[in-house]
């Protein structure tokens, strides 16, 4: 109990000095909402219609000799059930720090993920 205030004490005088630290530097990521985005496509989206699969393909080594056996399978699966791959996107998923890492100075971390991205005529 006695080592808890101390501690306490120097956590809240880092959070002060990292508040006014920050108060000076402007954001440096601008956050866009997806909404803003689905709002006005900039694609013909009557003609096709579209579904994702994240890029996450786990390799079964012993059935398949490689990733690109392992992409071949999922792209045959698919053209098997109409859809054809369209494009393959890298989305960003902007992760604010918690309460520990705002204390630290840690910034937004910017997280891939890879999107395959399929469609078929309706």
């Amino acid at each position: 109990m006695e080592i808890l205030f101390p501690i306490l004490l120097i956590l809240f005088v880092l959070f002060v000095i990292r508040q006014i630290l920050k108060a000076g530097k402007a954001e440096e990521y601008e956050i866009i909402s997806i909404k803003d985005k689905i709002d006005a496509p900039s694609f013909d989206h009557t003609l096709y219609e579209y579904t994702s699969v994240c890029g996450d393909i786990e390799v079964n080594y012993k059935s398949l000799p490689s990733f690109n056996s392992a992409f071949i399978t999922l792209l045959k699966k698919y053209a098997q059930e109409g859809w054809e791959l369209y494009k393959v996107e890298t989305i960003w998923e902007h992760r604010k720090p918690g309460c520990l890492g705002t204390l630290l100075g840690w910034n937004i971390a910017r997280v891939p993920h890879q999107v395959f991205i399929f469609r078929k005529k309706k």
